[in-house]
């Protein structure tokens, strides 16, 4: 479950659980052409199984992601160039995902969903 922009390409950030039930955060992307996804950045264990995430637009449509797992707002992977892809640019939104198979596959909770405008840089 996590954070994501979509567009011709995609990134994401988001927890991940493993088999055993370790949570990580995990960023990742594909490009256009792509066949599988690929890790944006190194998986980090989430001990507490949650993480403030976010991503920050700035000029040219980069997009830049970062999370707090609680010890501080932390940046991770590198700018992503938002591109549209069938209609007038692109997405960003919140997304759940289970793995293939039956039974319960977990939960994703959402406390808050902001957009606002950037800070002021006096």
């Amino acid at each position: 479950a996590g954070l994501a922009v979509l567009g011709d390409a995609y990134r994401w950030i988001g927890l991940q659980r493993d088999a055993d039930g370790t949570a990580y955060l995990v960023h990742r992307f594909a490009e256009s052409v792509a066949q599988a996804e690929r890790d944006a950045d190194r998986p980090r264990p989430a001990p507490r199984g949650r993480a403030l995430l976010r991503v920050e637009t700035v000029a040219g449509a980069r997009c830049r992601f970062s999370y707090d797992l609680g010890d501080g707002p932390q940046p991770t992977g590198r700018d992503f160039a938002a591109t549209p892809w069938g209609w007038v640019g692109a997405l960003l939104g919140l997304f759940a995902l289970a793995p293939a198979g039956q039974g319960h596959a977990g939960a994703a909770t959402f406390t808050r969903f902001r957009v606002g405008p950037h800070p002021p840089t006096d």
